[in-house]
């Protein structure tokens, strides 16, 4: 069965070259060095205009842990609404309580403002005390899947808790699984977590060549 492949890409000019070469869908961010964090509005408007896949937005106001204060919060409610008004197809997010547990009040409020775009809890989940637990809090809240390495540095090395996770999951929330995925374990990690989707920045940060040449090599992998 053919795996969804999505491109985490920095620039609407990285989106383009990952749509080009065979990407499914695009995660839009800036600062990938650190991790990623919300596109400038011009670049989430660009991307709606020129890209012809879909377009998953990180929501992220800054850098650093996923413990966010109220200004945090409304500065991430205005750019969801944002993407909203601009007919994006998704928004990725999440935030922690300091303990590590889900803050489920400020995800509540981030869902609601959020539907019906398409919901992706980031690597934040990688942070969780109890991932089971957080899973089902997560379906519970509409969310439509998780970006995971499973707990892990990579995905590779988190494949057993990536397989649980889907198998916990059962088609009620999707296992997204991402962390320096790349051609030589693309499909070990597919074929040993079972996930329908797969998430890779393909050496975005290296150079241009070896981004190409990931991504071309990556499609015909799962196709």
């Amino acid at each position: 069965m053919k795996t969804l492949l999505e491109i985490c890409c920095p620039s609407i000019d990285t989106a383009l070259i990952a749509e080009k070469f065979g990407a499914d869908r695009i995660e839009l961010c800036t600062k990938l060095e650190v991790g990623g964090t919300t596109p400038s509005a011009k670049e989430i408007r660009l991307a709606k205009e020129k890209l012809k896949i879909p377009v998953h937005v990180l929501i992220r106001c800054r850098d650093g842990n996923f413990v966010y204060d109220e200004d945090d919060l409304q500065e991430m409610l205005d750019e969801i609404e944002f993407c909203k008004s601009n007919k994006i197809d998704g928004v990725v997010f999440g935030t922690l309580l300091s303990n590590g547990e889900i803050d489920l009040q400020k995800m509540k409020m981030i869902v609601e403002t959020a539907k019906p775009m398409n919901i992706t809890f980031h690597k934040a989940f990688d942070e969780c005390t109890n991932p089971f637990e957080a899973l089902e809090q997560l379906i519970e809240l509409g969310v439509h899947r998780i970006l995971t390495s499973g707990q892990q540095p990579t995905a590779l090395q988190g494949i057993d808790v990536l397989k649980q996770l889907h198998e916990q999951a059962n088609g009620r929330i999707l296992i997204l699984p991402g962390g320096s995925v790349r051609s030589e374990n693309v499909l070990q990690i597919v074929d040993n977590s079972g996930v329908s989707e797969i998430h890779s920045a393909a050496g975005v940060l290296q150079n241009e060549n070896i981004f190409e040449q990931e991504i071309l090599a990556m499609k015909k992998l799962l196709s």
